[in-house]
C-alpha cells in the first residue's frame, strides 16, 4: 500500500499573553502543503490552546493528536475539529506524544510534571505509568518536563524518554518500569 502524502503542515505554538489582544499569535494552524494560507484550527480546543506536541497516525493521515494545557485532543478530520481524548486527568499538560512505530493502537503522551500515560486503544483511554518519575539529577524551580519519547521500532518495549534537565529513562516491558540512563 502506498504512503499517503501529507495534505496540511501544522504549526502551534504557545499564547504570548501580551495586553493587546491582536498580537496574540498561539493556538494551532494549518496550510496546505505547497500554497496556500495559514488558517487557525481550534474548534473543539480549550480557549488559548497551547500547542506543544503532534503525533500524525502512521496510516491515516487525517488523525492527529496534539499536546496541549488541557491534555491530548484528537482530530479525524486532519484538524477540522477536535475532541478531547480519554486522558483521566484534567490541566496536564502534554509536552511529547508517539505513536508505537509497529502496533498503532500503542501511543504514549509525556507531561509536565514528569509524567508518562500510554494507551492501548489508538488514544481513546489513557493509563499514567505509575514508574516513569524523573531521577531528580538536576533539581530546577520548575516542573521537569518530558520533552521526547521514543520507541525502538525492532523492539517496540523498548521505550526511551527524554526529561528536560533531568536525563533519559528507559522502559524494557513497554512503560511498566524504568530504569535511568543518565548516571
Amino acid at each position: 500500500m502506498a504512503q499517503a502524502q501529507a495534505k496540511y503542515i501544522f504549526a502551534g505554538g504557545d499564547h504570548e499573553r501580551h495586553a493587546d489582544p491582536a498580537r496574540n499569535f498561539g493556538g494551532l494552524f494549518r496550510r496546505p502543503v505547497g500554497d496556500g494560507e495559514w488558517e487557525p484550527i481550534m474548534r473543539g480546543l480549550p480557549k488559548n490552546t497551547e500547542a506543544k506536541a503532534f503525533a500524525v497516525h502512521p496510516t491515516d493521515r487525517n488523525v492527529l493528536y496534539v499536546g496541549t494545557q488541557d491534555g491530548p485532543y484528537r482530530s479525524t478530520d486532519a484538524g477540522s475539529t477536535w475532541e478531547r481524548a480519554g486522558l483521566p486527568e484534567r490541566d496536564i499538560d502534554i509536552y511529547a506524544i508517539t505513536y508505537d512505530p509497529t502496533r498503532p493502537n500503542v501511543m504514549y503522551a509525556g507531561a509536565a510534571p514528569a509524567a508518562v500515560f500510554r494507551s492501548d486503544d489508538g488514544g481513546e483511554t489513557w493509563r499514567r505509568l505509575p514508574n516513569a518519575r524523573s531521577p531528580g539529577h538536576c533539581e530546577m524551580d520548575f516542573p521537569v518536563r518530558v520533552i521526547r519519547i521514543a520507541v525502538d521500532p525492532t523492539r517496540p518495549d523498548d521505550v526511551y524518554v527524554a526529561l528536560e534537565v533531568s536525563g533519559v529513562i528507559r522502559s524494557d516491558d513497554g512503560g511498566e518500569t524504568f530504569s535511568d540512563l543518565s548516571g
